[in-house]
């Protein structure tokens, strides 16, 4: 089986998480990120990490020891994953582009961020935000810090690059860095990459 393969080649505590999911659509939203992960190393020419080595922390992404930054996000029926390489900080978010709402983000706005106008437009606010707090390896408490400026960021007492990809309709997804990184997007099918194993 298919599933069984890819959580017998996680860290025991990472496939005891996922095991424990009531929901078999959030296993294997996680499942593929792995998988796209491995497929992501593959076109950068790299040898794909040993899952089992891959370390899982209970707050903040997962690390690929030895290996590129990495970030993986799934919303809306759809799973990304972002590798930077050869060196930098990468953060990915992805929602249904009618995820957030101005009113729950009243409290993540920085300093002079002024709500807009609808559900798009609030997503498109969130899901940058939450990109630059993953590459910069901190918490959602953090969020109101976070001051977005188109196509970068400030954050940490740093300049943060921002992409918005756009790849499907209805998703709204952002990308951040630390460095200028040329940025290449694919659609995958997950189910043919889970087939090929970890």
């Amino acid at each position: 089986m298919v599933v069984a393969r890819w959580l017998a080649a996680l860290p025991p505590q990472r496939r005891a998480r996922l095991e424990r999911l009531r929901n078999p659509a959030d296993r294997a939203a996680s499942l593929a990120g792995l998988a796209l992960l491995v497929a992501a190393a593959r076109a950068a020419g790299l040898a794909p990490p040993d899952l089992a080595r891959l370390e899982f922390p209970d707050r903040g992404k997962p690390r690929w020891p030895g290996g590129p930054d990495f970030s993986v996000s799934h919303g809306g029926g759809h799973v990304g994953c972002a590798l930077i390489f050869p060196t930098g900080r990468v953060g990915l978010d992805l929602e249904r582009a009618d995820a957030a709402c101005w009113h729950d983000l009243r409290l993540v706005l920085a300093p002079g961020e002024s709500p807009g106008e609808g559900a798009e437009q609030a997503t498109e606010v969130w899901v940058g935000k939450e990109a630059v707090l993953k590459a910069a390896g901190a918490t959602l408490a953090e969020a109101a810090a976070v001051a977005l400026l188109g196509a970068t960021a400030d954050f940490g007492g740093r300049r943060w690059q921002l992409s918005r990809p756009a790849l499907a309709p209805g998703i709204a997804c952002a990308v951040a860095s630390d460095a200028v990184a040329a940025l290449e997007a694919a659609g995958e099918d997950a189910a043919r990459l889970l087939a090929l194993g970890p």
